[in-house]
C-alpha cells in the first residue's frame, strides 16, 4: 500500500497529541488479522500493547486497512498518536517498538506524519501479491507464503 500524504484538517490529532507514521510489516500466521478482536491476537492489539511498554497515553493503531486472518503485510502504512511529551522520538521509534514486539511483526520505518494525514484516508494504493509455487514437491521456506501447485498446473494464455 503507498500512503500519500494529504492535508486534512479534520484528520489531524487531538490536542495535545502528535501523530507518527509507521510501516509495518507481519506475518499473518499467528494473528486472526490487523483488527482486534475479543478472543483472538491481532496485529493492532500487539503493536498497542508494544506501544503501553513505552509510554502511557497512546491512542489504538490506525491502518491503512484490515487483513483477514493468515494475512502477511510487507509494508502497511499505520499511524498513531501519542502524547505530545511521549519520550521516544520519532527517529528511534522503530527500534525501540521491535524491542518489545514479537518476531512476527516489525516496525520498518517511523517518522512524524505530514500534517493532516490519516494512515486509511490517505492511502491511495494498495497492491496485493499471489505467489504460486508451481513445483512436483512441496517446499517449507514457501508453505504459508504460496500456493503449491504440484502439477504443473499454469493458467491458459
Amino acid at each position: 500500500m503507498d500512503a500519500l500524504p494529504e492535508a486534512r484538517p479534520e484528520f489531524r490529532p487531538p490536542d495535545g497529541y502528535r501523530r507518527v507514521l509507521l510501516t509495518l510489516a507481519w506475518d499473518g500466521g499467528p494473528y486472526a488479522g490487523w483488527q482486534s478482536q475479543p478472543n483472538a491476537p491481532s496485529v493492532q492489539d500487539t503493536l498497542h500493547a508494544a506501544f503501553g511498554r513505552l509510554g502511557d497515553g497512546a491512542f489504538r493503531p490506525v491502518a491503512a486497512g484490515r487483513t483477514d486472518a493468515g494475512v502477511h503485510a510487507e509494508a502497511m502504512p499505520v499511524h498513531v498518536d501519542v502524547p505530545g511529551g511521549f519520550r521516544v522520538p520519532a527517529a528511534k521509534l522503530a527500534r525501540a517498538l521491535n524491542a518489545w514486539l514479537p518476531p512476527s511483526v516489525s516496525v520498518l520505518d517511523a517518522h512524524e506524519a505530514p500534517a493532516g494525514f490519516h494512515a486509511r484516508f490517505s492511502c491511495t494504493e494498495r497492491r496485493y501479491v499471489y505467489r504460486l509455487l508451481v513445483s512436483p514437491q512441496r517446499h517449507p521456506l514457501w508453505h504459508g507464503r504460496a500456493l503449491h501447485l504440484p502439477g504443473g498446473w499454469m493458467p491458459a494464455p
